[in-house]
């Protein structure tokens, strides 16, 4: 009995420096190792009884079944495991997209900005350029008829964008910031492509009309943009877009 001790210690001490060679060990891989030590041990020892030698292997060979057995079942719930977990992220990815989407059109809403967009400070976590939109007939529409009217000319104009950035193959998250106001972030661009990009939409949208019982409203809008980078105060790039704005539409 105290032979067959020495010899797992042995083998155990020499099955444990090989497996620390290893960033991951399974049960059936450590019991080959221990195997592979286990024949060497044996070839060292032949005045070692062939029956006990054949007792000790089978004794293994059953633990190394069981263990194997042990591992599938692990496999087996990590595989459920995981189904779970990809069901899991499905609904959060679903509750997120519902959290963070605007309710009048198919941009994303302005707390997506606060919690993706920026840092805990209110700056920016990326760089690229920012353009402020402001819908031109929206107040109007609003004084004179209702705010159902004033929806379909804001889900229209953003509709279009969409569609445009799509077209092109922009990199871009558009968002409704205010009543009749959205941010276009761009990226990969430079500013004669941005700045560009913006004149194309501008234009192109300016053709596009929708009609309420007589009346007909243009799709039209005021822009600017801005140059941003990493670290940069939101506050800071939107209140100057807020200046720009307003010295275009003088």
């Amino acid at each position: 009995m105290h032979n067959n001790n020495d010899k797992l210690v042995q083998i155990t001490e020499k099955t444990k420096l090989r497996a620390l060679k290893h960033d991951i060990i399974l049960p059936s891989t450590y019991l080959e190792i221990f195997m592979e030590e286990m024949k060497k041990i044996d070839d060292q020892q032949q005045e070692k009884s062939i029956h006990s030698v054949a007792a000790d292997e089978d004794e293994i060979i059953n633990t190394m079944q069981s263990l194997k057995q042990m591992e599938q079942h692990w496999f087996d719930s990590g595989r459920d495991y995981m189904k779970e977990l990809n069901v899991l992220r499905s609904a959060m990815d679903t509750l997120r997209t519902q959290l963070f989407s605007d309710d009048i059109s198919k941009s994303k809403n302005r707390l997506w900005i606060f919690k993706d967009k920026l840092n805990n400070n209110e700056t920016f976590n990326d760089r690229g350029f920012l353009i402020s939109i402001k819908i031109t007939d929206y107040d109007r529409i609003i004084s004179e008829y209702d705010t159902n009217i004033g929806n379909r000319l804001l889900k229209q104009v953003s509709d279009y964008m969409i569609g445009y950035l799509d077209q092109k193959h922009c990199h871009y998250e558009i968002v409704r910031y205010s009543e009749d106001n959205f941010l276009i972030f761009l990226h990969g661009l430079n500013e004669n492509e941005a700045e560009e990009h913006l004149h194309n939409m501008q234009n192109e949208m300016s053709n596009y009309s929708f009609k309420h019982r007589n009346r007909v409203f243009n799709l039209t809008f005021n822009a600017a943009l801005m140059h941003y980078i990493e670290n940069e105060s939101f506050a800071s790039v939107l209140g100057q877009l807020d200046d720009k704005l307003f010295e275009n539409s003088l």
